[in-house]
């Protein structure tokens, strides 16, 4: 809207804005679309900053919280030729505690990678305030160090991107293949399928306690341990399980198997959704290194053959502003395409 004066004239008037306060130099450059620019820029500073911090202390807690049960585990769980619903429970609950702390140190990861990206906004809403023409907070060069601090920190989301798509394809490929484990008959009885951490997880929709974001919560070890054999008798059943029993069972396994293919697609979608998200990030990602690389090199006519390839044979303030340009576009597209996520999951109904 800037560069293409789009809208009325008084938006490109700093004198508008002086009319109601009287900012100092240079602030006083600031116009009304600078202003209302401003405070989008500042919204994230403040959200996902917050978000960044509570999503790393979160982790760490969950982390330590993990640590200290682990060191109460034995490492290994005897078993019997046929385990018993017991053993099987302890084997569950130790691989559980070892996956949700590898996520906890995943989202502690993610969680420093978005404390600094909204930190690096300040840059941005200062940027609109002309404030950066200035040596307050570090002028043009502490803008161009927020937009690197960006950059490397996007660098690790685009990875997770990726992870993240990859492992939701082949959740929803396992959740299908389950359900139909499940739907099989044999003797008019449900055959149970192996029970494992990954299909347990997607039978019980397990969330032990020590994910539980209050650190206050006493919850034993033992009590969780009898919550998942409670959970194994239903899936499992017993010897001595009358015709009763057996009826429940088999309804509530063909309960969870519809639910799984439900699942399956919304997890299809969400993994489609990830690598639509990466593309879009990897595009911005490019257009705002674009802005950085211009600014540390200058121009002339006998530049390296990288730079001019870069820049797609541009000038340094073209190439900046196409790439500002493709980049403000991503980003705008990001609530289409979860339309778009939304549409595809409610189709199969």
């Amino acid at each position: 809207m800037k560069d293409w004066e789009l809208g009325p004239k008084f938006l490109y008037d700093p004198n508008v804005t002086a009319q109601y306060y009287a900012f100092p130099e240079p602030m006083n450059k600031t116009t009304p679309l600078e202003f209302a620019i401003s405070w989008l820029q500042f919204y994230p500073f403040i959200f996902c900053t917050k978000s960044g911090f509570e999503m790393t202390v979160g982790a760490i807690r969950t982390s330590r919280r993990i640590q200290a049960l682990l060191e109460e585990r034995p490492r290994t769980v005897r078993s019997s030729a046929i385990e018993t619903n017991e053993e099987i429970a302890q084997r569950l609950v130790n691989a559980k505690l070892i996956k949700d702390g590898r996520q906890a140190i995943k989202e502690l990861i993610i969680g420093i990678q978005l404390f600094f990206i909204g930190v690096s906004f300040l840059w941005l809403f200062a940027n609109s305030w002309h404030v950066t023409e200035t040596n307050w907070i570090g002028g043009a060069w502490g803008l161009i160090h927020a937009l690197t601090v960006m950059e490397v920190a996007l660098i690790v989301l685009l990875y997770y991107m990726i992870a993240d798509g990859r492992e939701k394809l082949a959740d929803s490929k396992r959740k299908k293949e389950l359900a139909e484990e499940l739907s099989k008959k044999f003797k008019n009885k449900t055959i149970t399928p192996t029970i494992n951490l990954i299909s347990y997880d997607y039978m019980s929709q397990w969330n032990p306690f020590w994910n539980a974001s209050s650190s206050s919560e006493e919850v034993d070890l033992e009590e969780e341990i009898q919550k998942v054999v409670s959970t194994l008798t239903i899936y499992r059943g017993g010897n001595d399980d009358g015709e009763k029993e057996a009826k429940i069972r088999e309804t509530s396994l063909a309960e969870i198997a519809e639910r799984l293919r439900e699942e399956s697609h919304t997890a299809k979608m969400e993994g489609y959704r990830e690598f639509v998200l990466f593309a879009l990030n990897l595009a911005a990602f490019y257009g705002y290194l674009l802005g950085i690389i211009v600014f540390y090199f200058e121009e002339y006519e006998e530049e390296t053959w990288w730079l001019r390839k870069m820049k797609f044979h541009q000038t340094h303030d073209m190439a900046d502003w196409h790439g500002n340009f493709v980049s403000w576009f991503c980003v705008v597209q990001y609530p289409f395409f979860e339309y778009i996520i939304l549409l595809l999951r409610a189709d199969k109904n």
